[in-house]
């Protein structure tokens, strides 16, 4: 009993490591975003105009937080909603807050609970990734904090622009890639379902779920088709109404910019540069030595090429943060070539992608 007890501390002291630390970087990552993604700057965003619902589409119809927010408000007793008030109103530290986040005081309760569900999305965010690595990847425990940790640098890039949907798109994106790994439908279905309700740019999902409903022993076709029409079915109960019920508001649903691209392109060569430099790397990191990695983190890359194309004709100029809901396989994918190339690769537990393509010709054949 006792051995057992001496041997079970250092994983739980690796555990409350692992939960301190995420909980430090988690601090200084979200002040970073705070302070750098100029949050609520958008006129056509704001954040009263988000809770309102009088935002510009296609930002009115990004309603997880809002409603998450007016939810909480609505459950929070009326006493603990003063005192979150009258806290707000006494502090300095957060009127500075308030101005990072661009809200005025009188909107303080709410932008402290829409805070709180983003801080909490990020935390997630951490604890998911981890997961996915331990899915996808042969690692110990030890390297999964470390290289979960790690992947906060490749998050900051992201965080130079930003809005209040950003932080729960990296999470329930993330959540999904680690449901599907862990091949738990009933969690990815959820965490789509959020996702979508998040942004509707979270549909390029689906590629890599197909994994979901795919046996690389007896693969069928239909099952696949079947798991993808489900899912559009979701997306369409979701997007239609909120398409219709904010069908007044100014703006487009879709925001053409590609003509904004060009002009970028061709006005700010250095804009150009990282552009050309971001479509490489990640055609790079598709390609090279891509039959040996998870098939999952190539399909991952598929839905960032995808997503590569909405930025160009639909996103906004060095907006780099659109890829928020594929960058942890991009992370993935980053980290199995560096270690390819510095020959110390990392083990994979899950389908190759040589294995999901042999099955794939099983269909072929079998037709045939």
């Amino acid at each position: 009993m006792i051995t057992k007890a001496k041997a079970a501390n250092p994983k739980r002291t690796d555990r409350i490591v692992f939960t301190v630390a995420t909980i430090l970087i988690s601090l200084f990552v979200f002040t970073f975003f705070l302070r750098f993604s100029t949050l609520n700057e958008n006129y056509r965003a704001s954040f009263t105009a988000m809770m309102d619902g009088t935002a510009h589409r296609p930002f009115v119809t990004r309603v997880l937080i809002p409603w998450l927010t007016m939810i909480t408000g609505m459950l929070l007793p009326a006493g603990v909603e003063n005192s979150i008030r009258e806290w707000i109103g006494n502090s300095q530290f957060f009127s500075v807050i308030l101005a990072l986040y661009h809200v005025s005081a009188d909107r303080g309760v709410e932008a402290v609970i829409s805070l709180f569900w983003q801080y909490v999305s990020l935390i997630g965010y951490y604890f998911a990734f981890k997961s996915l690595l331990l899915s996808v990847f042969d690692l110990s425990e030890k390297k999964a904090d470390g290289l979960t940790l790690l992947s906060t640098l490749g998050l900051l890039p992201l965080m130079l622009f930003g809005y209040i949907y950003d932080l729960p798109a990296l999470f329930l994106c993330t959540l999904a890639f680690s449901a599907i790994a862990a091949n738990q439908m009933i969690l990815y279905l959820t965490a789509f379902t959020l996702a979508i309700i998040n942004k509707e740019t979270s549909i390029v999902l689906i590629i890599p779920s197909i994994l979901l409903f795919w046996n690389t022993d007896k693969p069928v076709i239909s099952k696949a088709l079947l798991g993808v029409v489900l899912q559009i079915m979701i997306f369409l109960s979701i997007r239609i109404p909120l398409v219709i019920h904010f069908r007044q508001n100014p703006g487009l649903f879709v925001e053409p910019h590609l003509k904004t691209h060009l002009e970028g392109i061709i006005n700010y060569p250095l804009y150009g540069f990282a552009v050309i430099a971001l479509f490489s790397c990640l055609t790079v990191l598709f390609l090279d030595k891509w039959r040996q990695k998870p098939a999952l983190v190539n399909l991952g890359m598929i839905s960032g090429a995808v997503l590569m194309v909405l930025f160009l004709y639909g996103g906004m100029p060095q907006e780099f943060r659109v890829f928020y809901e594929v960058i942890s396989v991009v992370l993935m994918s980053v980290m199995q070539t560096l270690s390819m190339r510095w020959k110390c690769g990392i083990g994979t537990k899950a389908l190759s992608t040589e294995d999901f393509i042999r099955s794939v010709k099983l269909i072929i054949h079998h037709k045939n």
